[in-house]
């Protein structure tokens, strides 16, 4: 082979190596998340179109807005593979402002790996109900636990474990039983939980004392035991800084 030849084909597999390299490159662009839906400018009813609506640059998005009268609004937008965010959900309150509540990002980290990230929307004090091996989060509820109501208007001191077992949510008048109850106070745009997935197994991890480690669970939402899962090659939820971005920069 001549030394010119072997000099393009030096460069031909560097380029492609960096391509490949820079598929998932872990970036993620700013996002615009505003506190208020009504500052998206969305359609009145519920609707799919292509339009970047959490404005990130990134080509090729998918939209979408679902309206649950009387409870949320869930705005997402979807990207293409290639993409380190592949997918942008916000949940809007239904009060007279639009108010954001919460909201998730996909990462894309691999070919097979992705990472759903849930942030808190505003510094708040929140209510964590886990139950059937998922965790319900809400800001407004009120519940009863024993004796004694909580409401969650109120601030209470962060890791603290109300009670293991009947649960009653005043607000939607039902009982949840072998539940707990925790209220943490965070600050606007921190993590709440992560979700891991490579195709085969579910793995979740949140803000206990686990929190900023390379540790996730594998929580069977039959029975709801939680398992510590061994392998590694996973990101601690640190690793997913939020990209929501101040919304001045936007205008």
């Amino acid at each position: 082979m001549k030394p010119m030849n072997r000099l393009f084909c030096a460069l031909l597999a560097a380029v492609l190596l960096i391509g490949a390299c820079s598929a998932f490159a872990e970036t993620a662009p700013a996002v615009f998340l505003p506190e208020s839906m009504l500052r998206l400018k969305l359609p009145e009813k519920t609707s799919s179109f292509s339009e970047d609506v959490f404005r990130t640059g990134m080509e090729g998005a998918k939209s979408s807005v679902v309206y649950t009268p009387g409870k949320m609004t869930k705005v997402a937008a979807t990207y293409p593979r290639g993409n380190y965010v592949r997918q942008i959900i916000a949940y809007y309150r239904n009060d007279a402002e639009r108010t954001l509540s919460q909201y998730k990002i996909v990462y894309q980290v691999s070919d097979t790996e992705k990472y759903t990230i849930t942030y808190a929307a505003s510094t708040n004090t929140l209510g964590e109900l886990h139950y059937n091996g998922k965790i319900i989060y809400h800001d407004k509820e009120t519940y009863t636990v024993g004796d004694k109501e909580y409401h969650l208007t109120e601030e209470y001191a962060s890791q603290t474990l109300v009670k293991d077992g009947v649960i009653y949510d005043k607000t939607k008048d039902k009982y949840y039983y072998n539940a707990s109850l925790y209220l943490h106070h965070y600050t606007q745009d921190e993590i709440l939980e992560g979700t891991y997935t490579n195709g085969d197994v579910t793995l979740k991890n949140g803000t206990g004392k686990y929190f900023g480690k390379n540790v996730w669970f594998l929580w069977d939402k039959d029975t709801g035991k939680v398992t510590r899962w061994r392998k590694g090659g996973t990101k601690p939820l640190t690793a997913f800084p939020s990209p929501r971005a101040d919304e001045w920069f936007f205008e």
